[in-house]
C-alpha cells in the first residue's frame, strides 16, 4: 500500500478493489469468524503481520466490491477492556497506527485532534479515535 497503489498484502493475497466477494471468501474462509456468504462484514479469527504490524481485520463489502478494510493494531500490551481501561494505551495505539501509515503513505493531508486523513486517489485512509466507544482503528475506504 502506498499512495498511487491500494494493495494491502494478508497472507501473501491483496487486499484491495479488484477483490471481489467470492475470490475473498475462498481464499480467507478458514481465517474468518463464523459467517455466511450473504453478509457484507467479515472479521478476520486471527491477527496478521501487515508491513511489521500486527492487525485485527475486518473487511466490508458493498454487494460483491470491498467498501473498506478496518485496521486495529493487535500487539496486547496496547489492549483495553472495560474493567482495565487505559487512555494512555488508546494515546499509545493511535500513535502505532499514525507512524506506520506515515511510514507508507508519507505526511497526511489533515490532521485534526482525532483523526489522521490521508486523501489519495485510489481511496481515503483515515487513523481516528471513536471517542465515544475508545475504538482506535485504521480505515480504509475504496473510491468507485
Amino acid at each position: 500500500m502506498n499512495r498511487i497503489e491500494e494493495k494491502l498484502p494478508v497472507n501473501n493475497i491483496s487486499i484491495d478493489k479488484q477483490l471481489d466477494k467470492n475470490s475473498f471468501i475462498n481464499y480467507f474462509k478458514d481465517d474468518l469468524m463464523p459467517y455466511n456468504s450473504n453478509e457484507d462484514l467479515f472479521i478476520f479469527s486471527k491477527k496478521y503481520s501487515i508491513y511489521d504490524i500486527e492487525f485485527w481485520i475486518i473487511v466490508g463489502f458493498k454487494k460483491e466490491n470491498i467498501q473498506y478494510v478496518e485496521l486495529e493494531n493487535a500487539d496486547e500490551n496496547l489492549s483495553n477492556s472495560y474493567a482495565n481501561w487505559s487512555n494512555y494505551k488508546v494515546k499509545l495505539k493511535k500513535d502505532s497506527h499514525d507512524n506506520w501509515l506515515k511510514k507508507l503513505l508519507g505526511f497526511p493531508d489533515i490532521i485534526r485532534d482525532n483523526e489522521v486523513i490521508y486523501n489519495l486517489q485510489w481511496g481515503k485512509v483515515t487513523s481516528y479515535v471513536d471517542p465515544k466507544s475508545g475504538n482506535v482503528c485504521i480505515s480504509i475506504r475504496y473510491r468507485y
